[in-house]
């Protein structure tokens, strides 16, 4: 990162961000071209799991909560 004025007449600072991150795979997407950056991709779920619905709403996050949490636990135990 590189922090230099933001103008001649400014006294505030601009920081710029020098590095490319890399993902160790390509990023496929219907809306953006494949890619292993994440630079103009963004972060990407490879679950996607919808919080707004109704059930969750009426049982206070419970059902994303306990999926969640099932993923991750198969997550790191390799399931």
């Amino acid at each position: 990162m590189t922090d230099s004025p933001a103008g001649i007449y400014s006294e505030s600072e601009l920081s710029l961000t020098v590095t490319l991150a890399v993902r160790n795979r390509h990023i496929v997407s219907g809306d953006l071209p494949t890619a292993p950056y994440i630079e103009n991709i963004g972060v990407r779920p490879d679950v996607p799991l919808n919080y707004m619905t109704e059930e969750n709403l009426h049982n206070k996050g419970k059902p994303f909560l306990d999926r969640l949490l099932e993923i991750a636990a198969e997550k790191i135990l390799g399931n």
